[in-house]
């Protein structure tokens, strides 16, 4: 996992909105930097597990391994593991500096702090998602994290899926 050699292992991490109001949840590929995010209905980890399978349960054999941290909105990650037929870590807290890097390319160019995440429709959140992966990343040479995904996956209508599946989500 460290040294990114492999497609498939995915860091999870609930972004928080400003008053403790609304929260979304982002999945980050690490060697490719896919991202993809989805808006959580309730801050419960079933609403957590739900959204994790429904996102990713279609990139089957691309899902090794989800790296979280210990907030309990994890707490179903074995159930989850079992539904993905991945391993699921949870990070101790000196991990967080890794993990939290993977995530900060990504968020605040598109949502602030302070940001309340009750009013990001669902339809918000999937074009974020697909700015994100559409646009350059420095650390892969200059790809767009789609474009990289989808290369080593080499599967276009999972991915178109993917893409369909943001817009619907809620």
């Amino acid at each position: 996992m460290a040294t990114k050699s492999r497609l498939g292992d995915w860091e999870g991490d609930p972004l928080v909105g400003a008053r403790h109001q609304g929260r979304l949840l982002t999945h980050v590929e690490r060697k490719s930097l896919f991202t993809i995010i989805s808006k959580l209905s309730r801050p419960m980890a079933q609403a957590t597990h739900r959204a994790t399978v429904h996102r990713l349960k279609p990139l089957g054999q691309h899902v090794h391994t989800i790296t979280y941290d210990n907030g309990k909105e994890f707490a179903g990650h074995r159930t989850t593991a079992q539904c993905l037929h991945a391993h699921v870590f949870l990070a101790l807290s000196c991990m967080g500096t890794w993990r939290e890097r993977e995530h900060q390319w990504s968020d605040p160019d598109f949502f602030p702090k302070g940001t309340d995440f009750s009013t990001i429709h669902p339809a918000t959140a999937a074009k974020v998602e697909r700015l994100l992966n559409r646009r350059s990343v420095n650390r892969s040479a200059f790809k767009r994290p789609m474009r990289s995904f989808t290369h080593w996956r080499n599967d276009v209508d999972v991915m178109h899926w993917i893409v369909e599946s943001a817009e619907r989500y809620q």
